[in-house]
């Protein structure tokens, strides 16, 4: 596809068919591509790119802001304290942090514990339940950090030890 491309984004020309069967026009446009894995774009489309923007994560404050907002939606009464270890605990990933909170709901709830005793200790305790560190490291992190410990290691030797698929 990315072959297919180079004429249409370069000569604004889409050819159809082998040996230029078939040439078609095409109106001037702006491309827009996204990808969370821009290694597999090829070099010559990278490089086609005139601008190329990466996404930040969002900083612990304005997960924080997200989950205060989002507490009201699942019925939770956090204390600050309680909204900011969630939000460390979130990697900078809305989602995460969102996941986190409903299970801050659950666990809250399974303990019968009164919105006014839902601390960072409380969310902490829950969150280790869950395998989550305060920082947001899982289980899965922490295997494949362990692996690391004995020095370099190829992704076939790293993939083998920490058990996941290599395209993982």
């Amino acid at each position: 596809v990315q072959e297919f491309l180079y004429p249409v984004l370069e000569d604004f020309r889409c050819d159809v068919g082998g040996m230029s069967a078939l040439s078609i026009d095409i109106p001037r446009f702006t491309m827009i591509g996204a990808t969370t894995d821009v290694g597999k774009v090829e070099r010559p489309m990278y490089y086609r790119c005139d601008h190329r923007l990466e996404l930040v994560l969002y900083s612990v404050g304005e997960i924080q802001e997200l989950v205060d907002v989002n507490m009201s939606k699942y019925g939770i009464g956090l204390k600050k304290c309680g909204s900011q270890a969630i939000a460390r605990a979130s990697r900078g990933t809305p989602r995460i942090a969102n996941s986190n909170l409903r299970w801050i709901r659950d666990y809250t709830q399974a303990k019968k514990l009164p919105d006014k005793e839902i601390d960072r200790a409380v969310v902490e305790v829950a969150m280790q339940k869950r395998g989550i560190s305060p920082d947001g490291l899982t289980e899965y992190d922490r295997r494949y950090l362990k692996a690391l410990i004995g020095g370099p290691m190829g992704l076939t030797t790293l993939s083998s030890a920490i058990d996941v698929e290599q395209d993982t």
